[in-house]
């Protein structure tokens, strides 16, 4: 009975704290709604994310919302963003995490698309050229082909389809921005999946440094200056 007492009351004690940090999440996310370079539907769903978190007040994120959130958070890391707009969502993640854990629920935020990376030294040991790439793109899109013969799922399909489709692209020197935003948006669909486990670690290693590679050939500045273009590989 007593400890029964003592949990209430750190409950209570602790609510005021929990609560601040639902304000300042849901304040993050209705900045970001407004955020002009972000696409209508990821504005929109930081709109919504932002009325929910308000909802909460002194609870917890339930486990819609999260799984939201997540699925918002692929959304948004799908292309290069500001500088400005990157330390946002990254405040917002930082919100997240340890709100989830305090409720009892693990929010992993695994590497997707344009989020910021762990530090590696693979960029500054490797010169990223079109041959080096192509390899990679080819190494990674067999490892998925290997996989769909064990677990086919939509997220491996449609990440190995646009493999494919960026390794006939740098057959060309000339590579479309729009093929390579949508490998990392398939990757980050991928990744964030519940059949990501399933794929073994042989293409699991193989995402990881086409991930860093694709980030080095292609930098956000760069696909920012030419959405619609293409970008020139040695």
């Amino acid at each position: 009975m007593r400890h029964g007492i003592l949990a209430l009351l750190t409950l209570l004690l602790l609510a005021p704290a929990w609560a601040q940090s639902n304000s300042r999440a849901a304040e993050l996310s209705s900045e970001l709604a407004q955020v002009q370079e972000l696409p209508t539907n990821v504005r929109l769903r930081f709109q919504v994310l932002s009325s929910e978190m308000l909802k909460l007040g002194n609870n917890f994120p339930a486990g819609d919302v999260l799984r939201f959130f997540s699925d918002t958070r692929v959304l948004f890391w799908n292309r290069p963003a500001s500088p400005g707009t990157a330390r946002k969502m990254q405040a917002l993640e930082e919100q997240m995490v340890p709100l989830a854990r305090a409720g009892g629920s693990n929010l992993v935020l695994p590497e997707v698309g344009y989020a910021s990376p762990p530090q590696s030294n693979l960029i500054t040991r490797e010169r990223i050229t079109r041959d080096s790439l192509l390899d990679s793109v080819s190494r990674t899109e067999q490892a998925a082909t290997d996989a769909l013969a064990s677990r086919n799922s939509a997220e491996l399909l449609f990440l190995r389809d646009n493999l494919a489709r960026l390794r006939e692209d740098l057959a060309d020197k000339n590579v479309s921005v729009q093929t390579v935003r949508s490998v990392m948006g398939a990757r980050a669909r991928y990744l964030a999946s519940t059949n990501a486990a399933a794929g073994g670690d042989q293409l699991g290693q193989s995402l990881d440094g086409l991930g860093e590679r694709l980030r080095a050939a292609f930098p956000p500045d760069r696909m920012r200056q030419n959405p619609a273009g293409t970008i020139t590989l040695p």
